[in-house]
This record gives C-alpha cells, structure tokens and sequence, in this order.
C-alpha cells in the first residue's frame, strides 16, 4: 500500500469509516467525505474535483481508493499503524458535526453529504457563499425539495464550523 493509499484509509478510519466501495452510494460518500475534508484543510491527498450529477467527483480519488482496496485484498493492513496528525485531527473535528444530517431534515446521509459537498466546493472555487447557494440550488433542487432545512440555513451551518476559508 503506498502513502497516498494510507493518508486515504488514516482519514477513513479517523472518520469511523470503512472502504466500502461495491455499491454507488458507498463511493458517492467517500467522494464527498475526502471533498470535504480536503476543503477543510486535512492533508489526504491533492485531489482535484469537478461538479457531476451526483455532486462534486474526483477519477483520480476513485483510482486511490480502488486501489487502496486491491492492497487491503490482498492482506495489506499497513494503514492500520498510521494516524492523523494533530492539525489534520484538528480540522477533522471542526467538520464532524457536518457529516451527519440534522434529525428531521428529510434527507439521509448520502444526500446530506451531496447537499454540503456541493456547497463547499462550489464555496471552495468562486470564494462566494452567494455563487455556492446560486449553483447548489441548481443543481441539487431536487434534493432541496426534500429538505426540510432551507439552503440558507445549511449554508450557515457550513459557516459556523469555521473550516472553510
């Protein structure tokens, strides 16, 4: 397992998270989890992100955790001696309260996750909370008619972690 592979499974598991990669909606969130927390300033790699259908995506991501899964196949467990540092552990803790979708929003994890992955990275490229609403709205309102949390109001939940800059 090479260092890119271990820096992607040390995040996972900070996150509580397992490589779960057989079904779509597993990899839709390791997408979204490794955007956000790249966002966030934890160092998991360099990845680089453009807006899909289900969200923000990264072919060079879905090639590291493929491949991070042919090694753990294999019985490579080397990940396993690996943690975060403490500024990455830092900024994780800043957006763990993100990650979880409010109780009562109508929306589940996976689409809580597409929902703020969107605005973030949106937020990320334009610097502009007002372009990150104008395009998620656009692109997620079919997800937005479901929610019971206004997209405004998501926004601010963004904000108030203080881990996007």
């Amino acid at each position: 397992m090479d260092l890119r592979d271990i820096d992607l499974m040390s995040y996972l598991s900070a996150l509580g998270e397992e490589l779960k990669i057989n079904e779509l909606k597993d990899r839709v969130k390791i997408q979204k989890l490794v955007l956000i927390g790249q966002c966030a300033g934890v160092d998991i790699g360099n990845y680089n992100f453009n807006l899909y259908h289900l969200g923000p995506y990264s072919p060079q991501l879905a090639d590291r955790y493929y491949s991070a899964q042919v090694a753990i196949n294999v019985g490579d467990r080397s990940y396993e001696e690996y943690k975060l540092n403490r500024g990455d552990c830092e900024s994780l803790d800043r957006i763990k309260p993100l990650l979880k979708p409010p109780e009562g929003i109508g929306l589940d994890e996976y689409e809580w996750l597409e929902v703020i992955a969107t605005v973030i990275f949106v937020y990320n490229k334009t610097k502009s909370w007002e372009q990150a609403e104008k395009i998620t709205k656009i692109h997620k309102r079919s997800l937005l008619s479901k929610s019971k949390l206004k997209l405004p109001d998501i926004i601010e939940s963004i904000k108030k972690t203080k881990a996007f800059h």
